[in-house]
């Protein structure tokens, strides 16, 4: 069953033994390891006052540990097996919330257990039913915890965890804003490389034009002829023509002598 279906139940539970009984069955129940919805539902409020005995176990297992029911000096046999097996379950979460590494001597002791072995069947037990993520390092005898499930939080723990809640979130805005910042720096140089990089391109294509005018003009002025060349052609010309009429008046005296 789920929390959910226990809610449910309350509808049915018309006398005090019958919200008793919830509760052992729910505190006895391996599938519900949290207790908000109970806790907090009106319905069971009479219980403080007149079954406080059932009340004080609902919130011992809602908040509490095994260490916590072992100090209030009360014989084991008040707790079924499956509770007390229970309830060091929860006892390991409660410790895996502030901890990574859990040495197998403290959890024996916090836990009231006598054996390594015992203590690693639960263990692995917890892995199995996905109540946290770890590793048992048997070489050295510790509980290596990469996450676990969360408890219900007591309500004058409100407002530490709303505190820390609210740093946290001020730290969030505060690195959000240093992120905007960042990249609204970087989109202004972004602009500024892209502008230089328009500018040396057409400065690059303007030489480039004019490189091209020059040659062109240069192509130009060298296939034209040059005056100086045609004033030479002129007079070789000229003088070959003089040397032509020179001969023809030599034949003409010839032939009148003879």
């Amino acid at each position: 069953m789920s929390i959910d279906d226990y809610v449910r139940r309350l509808d049915s539970a018309s006398t005090i033994q019958d919200k008793v009984d919830l509760i052992n069955d729910v505190t006895s129940d391996e599938d519900v390891h949290v207790f908000g919805e109970l806790l907090s539902d009106p319905r069971l409020a009479c219980l403080e006052a007149e079954a406080p005995a059932a009340h004080q176990l609902l919130r011992l297992f809602a908040y509490g540990t095994y260490a916590d029911y072992a100090a209030t000096a009360a014989p084991s046999s008040a707790l079924s097996p499956r509770q007390l097996r229970k309830l060091r379950r929860l006892s390991v979460v409660q410790a895996a919330r502030t901890q990574r590494s859990l040495a197998y001597a403290s959890l024996l002791t916090s836990l009231g257990l006598d054996s390594v072995p015992e203590l690693e069947s639960l263990l692995a037990e917890m892995i199995t039913m996905g109540l946290f993520q770890g590793k048992l390092d048997q070489r050295d005898q510790l509980l290596q915890v990469y996450s676990c499930m969360g408890r219900d939080v007591p309500p004058e723990e409100l407002p530490s965890l709303v505190a820390a809640l609210e740093a946290w979130s001020e730290a969030c805005r505060q690195s959000l804003g240093l992120v905007c910042s960042e990249m609204e720096t970087a989109e202004a140089r972004h602009a500024q490389a892209q502008q230089a990089r328009r500018q040396v391109e057409e400065r690059v294509e303007a030489e480039r034009a004019k490189a091209l005018a020059q040659r062109e003009a240069a192509t130009a002025a060298t296939a034209a002829p040059s005056g100086h060349d045609s004033a030479e052609y002129g007079s070789s010309g000229a003088g070959a023509g003089g040397a032509s009429s020179m001969k023809s008046l030599k034949k003409v005296r010839l032939s009148a002598k003879k």
